[in-house]
């Protein structure tokens, strides 16, 4: 059965059930340490690779979408989605420093593709870095949708809220606004984790 994989009863090939469960064991490099994990002897390629790892990362099986990622960029290093689609897988397992890496040389390779600058944007709204998240969002005369220009607006308004609450030390309007933040879409945001957390350390000193 050279040139094809097996497939499993049913019709159904063992790469595409790998990740459906969200099966493997995670490890500190990115790469599954589970033994049972399916060995193929021939090159999948990219767009195949690509696929089972955005199933992994649905399944939120963050080391096996990067290990799958990552062979597909080994084939095709210039592929500005298949760097993207690692970010995510990153952002996954809290590697936030190389997913923002990841964003960036996407965005290199393709400099004028609207895409990654949307994904990269969507991030670092989530992130509270809202001018950064609308610099992207509105690259070259681009607009996201309706629902995510609304969020980004919320976004900021709360944080501008919660930072002038902050300086003023009106530590309940920031509670509220820091958890509206979070709940507007910024739920990555060290600044308002930071000032939810500041929120309890003073109303327990008071």
């Amino acid at each position: 059965m050279s040139g094809s994989r097996r497939k499993r009863a049913g019709g159904r090939s063992t790469a595409d059930e790998e990740c459906r469960d969200g099966g493997g064991s995670a490890s500190v490099s990115g790469y599954s340490s589970s033994s049972s994990a399916t060995v193929y002897p021939e090159q999948l390629s990219p767009a195949v690779l690509n696929k089972i790892g955005n199933n992994c990362l649905v399944n939120r099986d963050y080391n096996e979408a990067l290990r799958y990622y990552e062979e597909a960029i080994a084939i095709t290093p210039d592929d500005c989605k298949l760097h993207c689609n690692r970010a995510g897988a990153l952002i996954g397992l809290m590697r936030y420093p190389e997913a923002m890496a990841e964003f960036e040389l996407a965005i290199n390779l393709a400099p004028r593709r609207y895409q990654p600058r949307h994904d990269f944007g969507l991030w670092l709204l989530s992130l509270g870095q809202v001018e950064n998240a609308t610099d992207h969002l509105y690259f070259l005369g681009h607009k996201p949708d309706e629902a995510t220009s609304q969020k980004l607006e919320a976004v900021k308004e709360h944080i501008n809220k919660c930072t002038e609450a902050r300086r003023v030390e009106d530590w309940a309007t920031m509670k509220i606004e820091s958890k509206a933040a979070f709940t507007s879409g910024a739920d990555s945001s060290p600044q308002v984790k930071e000032s939810i957390s500041l929120y309890l350390v003073v109303t327990y000193i008071l």
